[in-house]
């Protein structure tokens, strides 16, 4: 590619590990790092579309969002190569996230928040519904809007081009009113008063299925707090692909001992905690890991006693990966801490 990568990490404010949009660690090793250079490369010459200018300098940061609910600090780092600004981004829940982004995904992120911001300062009221909806007491068009949103699931699809587009918009856009939830449902785009009112209620019909916890992350984050607040049903499969369950070495013989995730399982919790409508959640653990790492160990691993502190759920089901129920003491007892959980809110 022609030039030497800087391979220093910029360090964070909180000390949390900086991470790729996919949520892998940012290494400091020359040959991952050049791999990494190199699949934006061809990413880049099998791009039509010109990317967007990006006039931040080497060297400079901005704080493009700024609120007491959220913030996001954006540097550029020295050096060449795509992958060299640094987002930090701070919740007033108490998360805070840091990535590594390449010049395509920082653009993605700032042109969003641009317009963000441009609509948050400059918009008074609410712009007006077409003339016949705006003659209807509120009551009534919530009721037309349901009948409009057909119950459905949605699955993340092409989960490369959801963690480079919509997961850096996403983070541009911190209220979640320009996710683009389904291209099906058009009443979202007749106009932004409409949006506005139907959104939520778009949320509240749709399961959510979500393969592993990365991308459960990576969801959360994207459709902001409009999307956290108003999704009822998800469907959440225990494992993460930034964090096996068997971290194999390349001279080991025999399989090494099982883990349940730790770090996504942290974050994943933390945005869970914010959905404050969730009351059905399917989980998907793997039995056979479950039946290894044994009892002990599953009642007292921090993601599972995070899962026991979710609160106002109406139900909850545990089940093998897959459609199975996982029939086994565990998922009985984990049902019934959350169940009891359920009961306290």
């Amino acid at each position: 590619m022609g030039f030497q990568l800087n391979l220093g990490v910029s360090p964070t404010p909180t000390g949390t590990k900086r991470l790729f949009s996919n949520l892998r660690p940012v290494s400091t090793d020359r040959i991952e790092r050049t791999e990494k250079e190199y699949e934006e490369y061809v990413r880049r010459r099998k791009r039509t579309e010109r990317d967007c200018p990006i006039t931040l300098k080497p060297g400079e940061s901005e704080t493009v969002l700024a609120g007491q609910k959220y913030s996001v600090i954006i540097g550029h780092d020295h050096g060449p190569g795509s992958y060299r600004f640094a987002v930090d981004i701070h919740y007033g829940f108490g998360l805070d996230l840091a990535f590594l982004f390449s010049d395509y995904e920082a653009a993605h992120l700032l042109s969003t928040a641009k317009l963000h911001n441009r609509i948050t300062s400059t918009s008074t009221s609410s712009p007006a519904t077409t003339a016949v909806l705006s003659l209807l007491p509120l009551e009534i068009r919530q009721t037309i809007y349901k009948f409009a949103l057909p119950r459905g699931v949605w699955r993340m699809a092409g989960d490369e081009t959801f963690e480079r587009e919509n997961f850096p918009r996403g983070i541009g856009d911190p209220s979640g009113f320009y996710y683009p939830l389904g291209k099906a449902l058009s009443i979202l785009r007749v106009n932004k008063q409409i949006r506005k009112e139907a959104l939520p209620i778009a949320y509240c019909r749709t399961t959510f299925r979500l393969y592993n916890l990365d991308s459960a992350i990576k969801f959360l984050v994207a459709v902001g707090q409009i999307g956290r607040e108003n999704i009822e049903t998800l469907d959440l499969y225990w494992e993460s692909t930034s964090e096996p369950a068997y971290n194999w070495d390349t001279d080991a013989i025999e399989r090494p001992p099982g883990k349940l995730p730790a770090d996504t399982a942290s974050t994943c919790i933390q945005l869970l905690q914010q959905c404050k409508r969730l009351r059905h959640l399917t989980l998907h653990f793997d039995g056979d890991l479950i039946q290894e790492i044994g009892f002990d160990a599953f009642r007292s691993d921090a993601g599972v006693e995070g899962l026991c502190s979710l609160q106002g759920l109406k139900m909850v089901d545990v089940q093998e990966l897959g459609v199975k129920p996982l029939e086994s003491d565990f998922s009985k007892w984990l049902e019934g801490q959350m169940v009891d959980a359920r009961k306290e809110a």
